[in-house]
């Protein structure tokens, strides 16, 4: 179908409340379709607009957000050239957008310089009954840090809520590859939901495993104090080996007694133990590599990498592996999990009698040996 046939579609179909319009194939930005208003200015109901690969420039995109603003709840631009990101117009646009009454919000974040304050405030107040917060940085792991703080911290009205017994958000994912973009700032505003999150996840991913995302004392710190923590996901280094980390993650006693769902992955999709490499070695600075001291030393490296008798049918300390549920493994890559790593995870979750399964560094773990137990979640 042409332009001209496309353009006259939606004009004479006012009532759209969902579009999605595709431009012109040509991504050399030289030959991209024009925006053009007028296609716009009768569309009174649009809630959800998804354009691809359109021209927004002399401020044909601003002007065809200042035209849907009123009603649009969903905005999604991909390939959208010509326009400013940062332009007051637009960001009025996609927190308009943001702000459209509903109780989940997904938000794909691409630029460096975003007014997550005002965005925040626009939840705020125009999202009340906001429950679920996902937050997708799909922004250059090179680019500086954008605190995404504000953001969860700002989007509740906590003093309005507290009367009525309960305020925050339920759920909250954040996935990112930017230096600092989960920061302590973040993990403080995370906790100001405490009381009523239920559902966590965190993702930092980054090529170089010795960049540090996550203090390990701060995820102790949410695992204490969200006590109605039901799934809890965090992905991202320490800068301490998993082992170590553990040993912090089991010095108190945690608060979500009721956690059933537990993935973490301290190394980055690697597999540390799987074979002897000096690029997996324990990155908390333990004095590695400084030479043995006779056979002592040697026995106890060979003690710390003894893999655990488990599988789907031999149980480790009442839990059993399922690789058929793990990220990318196979059988013979689960088996060679050290035990002193496996007894200290799973005496980390002794006391959790509601967790159900147990994801760590991409294996999986149940206390049944029945492995359709993960269908049910």
């Amino acid at each position: 179908m042409s332009l001209q046939a496309q353009k006259q579609l939606v004009r004479r179909n006012p009532g759209l409340e969902m579009m999605a319009w595709e431009g012109s194939a040509s991504l050399d930005g030289l030959s991209l379709d024009r925006l053009d208003v007028e296609d716009f200015a009768k569309l009174a109901n649009l809630q959800d607009l998804r354009l691809v690969r359109w021209d927004g420039s002399g401020g044909a995109l601003v002007q065809v957000l200042r035209a849907t603003a009123r009603t649009l709840e969903v905005l999604e631009l991909i390939d959208v050239v010509g326009f400013e990101e940062r332009d007051p117009a637009v960001t009025s646009a996609a927190t308009k957008a943001a702000g459209g009454g509903g109780d989940e919000l997904e938000l794909e974040v691409g630029v460096d310089v975003f007014d997550l304050t005002r965005l925040a405030y626009t939840l705020k107040t125009r999202c009340p009954k906001l429950h679920t917060l996902t937050i997708q940085d799909s922004r250059d792991e090179n680019d500086p840090g954008l605190s995404f703080g504000t953001l969860i911290r700002g989007c509740r009205d906590f003093s309005s809520l507290l009367a009525s017994g309960g305020c925050g958000l339920v759920k909250i994912e954040l996935s990112t590859m930017a230096y600092d973009a989960i920061d302590r700032d973040v993990i403080a505003s995370i906790l100001t939901h405490k009381a009523t999150l239920e559902d966590l996840a965190l993702d930092y991913y980054c090529e170089e495993l010795q960049q540090r995302a996550f203090d390990a004392k701060d995820i102790l710190k949410i695992l204490v104090e969200c006590r109605q923590l039901r799934s809890f996901t965090i992905s991202g280094s320490t800068g301490l080996s998993t082992l170590a980390t553990l040993k912090v993650l089991r010095s108190r006693p945690w608060g979500c007694l009721e956690l059933a769902e537990l993935d973490m992955d301290f190394e980055g999709g690697e597999l540390p133990w799987s074979a002897p490499s000096t690029s997996h070695k324990p990155r908390g600075g333990g004095g590695g590599g400084g030479g043995g001291k006779g056979k002592s030393s040697k026995k106890k490296k060979a003690s710390d990498t003894t893999p655990a008798n488990i599988s789907s049918t031999v149980s480790y300390m009442g839990w059993y592996c399922h690789p058929q549920d793990s990220s990318f493994l196979f059988e013979e890559d689960a088996v060679q999990i050290p035990k002193t790593t496996l007894r200290e995870a799973f005496s980390m979750v002794k006391e959790l009698r509601s967790l159900v399964f147990l994801t760590l560094n991409l294996v999986t773990y149940t206390r049944s040996p029945d492995p359709r137990v993960m269908d049910y979640f």
